[in-house]
This record gives C-alpha cells, sequence and structure tokens, in this order.
C-alpha cells in the first residue's frame, strides 16, 4: 500500500558519502578561528570530498546491500538492520526469493515517492511475511551520532549515524531514521502493522519530516538515484499510475551476497577518485554528460514506442460507429459513392508524429541538463 500521508547519480553518492565528514570540519574551523575574527566561509560539499582520503571511506555490506535491476540500469540500496531489523530480515528474505522479480514501479508522485511492488497484493511472498510490526524508533543508548549544531523543527537532534541521517531525543532516550531524499521506507495501510516491505519506496523529493514515526524507514539509496527521480510521473491518485502499461518492470531485486563477485559494484575511495576527475576535467565531465545524454534518448524512445503501441491498440478497440467495426472495415462516402476503407493506425504510422513532437523538447531538456554540476558547486 502507499505511504499513508512523496541517493542519488554517481557524484551525489560521494557527496552522500562524505556527508558524516562534512560535519566535522567545519566545526573544527570555527573552533580554531581566534576571537573576534570572523570564521571562515563554510566548505562546499566537493571541497570536503576532495579533502577525504581512504579512511574517510566504508565498503558496503554484500548482506546488507540490495541490487534493483531496472531496464535502464542498476540501483544500490544499503540498508538499516539497526534501526529497522525485522523490516530487512522480511527483505532479505523477499529478496532471496526472487518476489520482486517481474513486479512494477506503480507509483511516482512529483516532489514525494516513487514506490514498487505488486499492484495487485496477491503474489505469495514465500518465506518472508506479508506484514511486520512497526519499527518507528530505536532506543538511543549504543548509538554514536555525529550531531548537527544547528537546532531542528522535528527532533531535538539531528545527526548521522554511519551515513544515515537519525533524530534524537535525549529527553526520552529514543532515536530514528529521518525522511531525507533518497531513504527508503516500507508501504503500508491505515494499520500501523500492515507494512513489512512487500512495498518499497523511496523520498525523491523535499523531505517529508511529517513521515518520521509513522512509517519504517530500512535503507538509503546509494547509486542509481537518478534511476528512480526521473520516472514518468503518475497521473491517478498520489502519483499511481493508471495503466498498466505505464509502469516500469522490475527485472530484479537481490542482495550483493547472492550476485557473484564479479558483478557487484564496489564503493571505494578509487572510485571517487574518479568521479572527481570527471568533475575537475571539462573534457571528461562533457564525455560523462553526452553518454548520459544518449542513454536519456534511448529510454525515450522505447517510451514513445510503447506509447504508440498503446494508443494504437486503444484506436482497435474504440473504432466503432453505431455498433459498425470501422476497424478493416468499408462503408459510403456520404458526399458521393466512393467506398472507403478504414483501417486502424500501428505504432509506425504514430512513430514519426512522435518524434517530431517530442525530440525538439527532449533536445532542450538534455542540452540544459548537460550544463548541470555533478558535484555541489
Amino acid at each position: 500500500m502507499s505511504p499513508p500521508l512523496r541517493a542519488p547519480s554517481t557524484g551525489a553518492v560521494a557527496a552522500c558519502a562524505g556527508l558524516a565528514l562534512a560535519l566535522l570540519l567545519p566545526a573544527a574551523l570555527r573552533a580554531a578561528t581566534p576571537a573576534g575574527e570572523a570564521p571562515p566561509k563554510p566548505l562546499t560539499g566537493a571541497q570536503v570530498l576532495a579533502a577525504s582520503t581512504a579512511a574517510d571511506w566504508r565498503a558496503l555490506d554484500p548482506s546488507k546491500t540490495l541490487y534493483l535491476e531496472l531496464p535502464a540500469g542498476r540501483v544500490v540500496i544499503e540498508l538499516a538492520p539497526q534501526f529497522a531489523p525485522h523490516h530487512v530480515a522480511n527483505v532479505q528474505a523477499l529478496a532471496r526469493g526472487h518476489y520482486f522479480d517481474g513486479l512494477w514501479i506503480m507509483r511516482a508522485q512529483d516532489n514525494y515517492v516513487v514506490q514498487w511492488g505488486d499492484p495487485d497484493g496477491k503474489k505469495p511472498v514465500g518465506a518472508a511475511h506479508r506484514t511486520v510490526g512497526a519499527e518507528f524508533e530505536r532506543p538511543l543508548r549504543g548509538l554514536s551520532i555525529t550531531r548537527f549544531p544547528d537546532p531542528d523543527t522535528y527532533a531535538a537532534d539531528v545527526g548521522f549515524v554511519d551515513t544515515f541521517p537519525v533524530a534524537a531525543d535525549a529527553a526520552i532516550g529514543r532515536a530514528w531514521l529521518v525522511h531525507c531524499y533518497g531513504m527508503v521506507g516500507a508501504g503500508r495501510d491505515n494499520d500501523v502493522d500492515s507494512g513489512g516491505g512487500t512495498e518499497l519506496y523511496v523520498v525523491i523529493g523535499q523531505a517529508p519530516r511529517h513521515l518520521d514515526r509513522n512509517v519504517t524507514l530500512l535503507g538509503r539509496v546509494v547509486s542509481g538515484m537518478e534511476l528512480l527521480s526521473v520516472m514518468p510521473r503518475g497521473s491517478g491518485a498520489l502519483g499511481f499510475y493508471e495503466h498498466a502499461e505505464q509502469r516500469t518492470p522490475i527485472k530484479s531485486l537481490r542482495l550483493a551476497a547472492d550476485v557473484p563477485a564479479a558483478q557487484r559494484k564496489p564503493f571505494l575511495f578509487a572510485e571517487f577518485q574518479q568521479v572527481l576527475a570527471v568533475e575537475q576535467d571539462p573534457a571528461l565531465r562533457r564525455r560523462q554528460q553526452l553518454d548520459h545524454g544518449a542513454a536519456e534518448r534511448r529510454l525515450a524512445a522505447a517510451r514513445l514506442a510503447d506509447e504508440a503501441e498503446r494508443l494504437a491498440r486503444t484506436q482497435r478497440q474504440v473504432d466503432t460507429v453505431d455498433g459498425v467495426d470501422l476497424a478493416d472495415a468499408a462503408f459510403e462516402d456520404p458526399g458521393g459513392d466512393r467506398e472507403v476503407l478504414v483501417e486502424p493506425l500501428d505504432a509506425e504510422d504514430l512513430a514519426p508524429f512522435f518524434g517530431a513532437l517530442v525530440d525538439p523538447l527532449l533536445d532542450r531538456f538534455l542540452d540544459g541538463f548537460a550544463h548541470e554540476p555533478l558535484l555541489g558547486s
């Protein structure tokens, strides 16, 4: 079911992984500023990342990492069993049982969430459970939080635990994950215990902090966020797709531990250095932007072909007048004695129209996109 109440590209992956370091360096600089002098200008994300070393990075645990395989590529999700152990265990069981294979991304609500699962809610869950008790928060004890110095509207303290965004309240001794961009949660119905991980969602817009401690969060997107955030927005209520052909199929969802080592995607300091090199070299950066633009064109062309075929099918189904099937039917021209043959349009008929309509818009969009920086300014 949908959440009751909407990580990043390779460059943003690096930025996300370096956030904990970003919290520490500005504080250290402020502490070192002599009295009476203005504090130095805060470091940008790119500067913090450029100053990082291999010791500031950690490898993902394959047993706590999911690979969501979509037609456009792979999304990497890191699970957070320290906050939602039962949900994580259930999602791991669902992944091992291939539950998500062949299901769909069924919702894309602008500035809110993208959600995937079984639209009908009927697929067997195998050894997993369909529902799991809510895990909205956990004891604060035992957590080492890198805290923000700034106040927060929703919590007494906010910061990071192992690069997961968290909030805490020492007065009640509780801590919880928060709905930041790229966080992954388990959709539920009105009953707080009706979730379990058979439907998952990711935040793709502003942080819906009102969902904190209302829906169980269980992980975050580490890579491939750009594949989710660009999903066509659903026109139905809450961004759900109204027609099955609008959904994006899920090829598979696997634990990294169950994927051959050669097919895993490691996140190492060396990979970040390659990303940083692209950011700093205009020629390399432009080449990557062109590659990304070509991939976007292929994806758009595939979607246009699907839409053309859908419209052709729709025409075949509805082309009747006064009970007479107009598809492949002949009738007399009211203005003369000519016999007119009516034939349904097919995908080849519609493709040039869609190409002429969309190509200029797509070119303009990609041209503007190509000037966006990979890392923060």
